[in-house]
C-alpha cells in the first residue's frame, strides 16, 4: 500500500476551489512544485472528500469504502456517492462492503489505525473480522485501535 505521504496525486473537491479559493491555490502551486498531480473531482456535495474517496492502494489501484456516514442521514443532498467513478477512469477501484469514513483510517507502511467508529458502523461485524477485512483490503499486517 502507498502511504499518505508517497501518493503521486492529490484529489480535491471542487467545492474546495469556490469556497476557499486561497488555499485551492496554494495547495495547487505546492503540489506542482513537488510534482505532485493536483485534480479536481466535479459535481461534488461535501467538501471533505477524504471522507468518501478511494485510498490509493498503489500507483494505478485504489480501495473504496462504502461511505454512508450516520452523521450525515439527515442531510443526504451532502453524501457524495459515486462522482468519484469518472475521476478514477483508467484506475482499478475495488469497493469494500465495509462502512468506513476515510478520516476514521490512517496507514503508514503496513500498519493502519481505526478509530472506534468502524467498530460501531459495521456492528453486524465482530471486531476481529473488521480487523482481518481491513488487513486483506489494505494489504497491512498490523491493525492498531484509536480510542477517540
Amino acid at each position: 500500500m502507498i502511504t499518505q505521504k508517497r501518493s503521486n496525486e492529490i484529489w480535491v473537491s471542487d467545492l474546495l476551489k469556490s469556497r476557499f479559493s486561497r488555499v485551492h491555490f496554494e495547495l495547487e502551486t505546492i503540489c506542482i512544485k513537488h510534482n505532485i498531480g493536483f485534480k479536481t473531482i466535479s459535481n461534488t456535495l461535501d467538501i471533505w472528500c477524504r471522507d468518501y474517496m478511494p485510498i490509493q492502494l498503489d500507483k494505478n489501484n485504489y480501495l473504496q469504502f462504502t461511505y454512508k456516514p450516520d452523521y450525515l442521514k439527515d442531510f443526504p443532498e451532502l453524501i457524495t456517492t459515486d462522482y468519484w467513478c469518472d475521476a478514477f477512469k483508467g484506475k482499478n477501484v475495488k469497493k469494500s462492503s465495509l462502512l468506513v469514513d476515510g478520516g476514521n483510517v490512517i496507514y503508514f507502511k503496513d500498519i493502519a489505525v481505526l478509530t472506534e467508529k468502524i467498530y460501531e458502523e459495521n456492528d453486524t461485524l465482530s471486531p476481529y473480522e473488521i480487523v482481518e477485512q481491513i488487513k486483506q483490503e489494505l494489504g497491512v499486517h498490523q491493525i492498531g485501535r484509536a480510542h477517540v
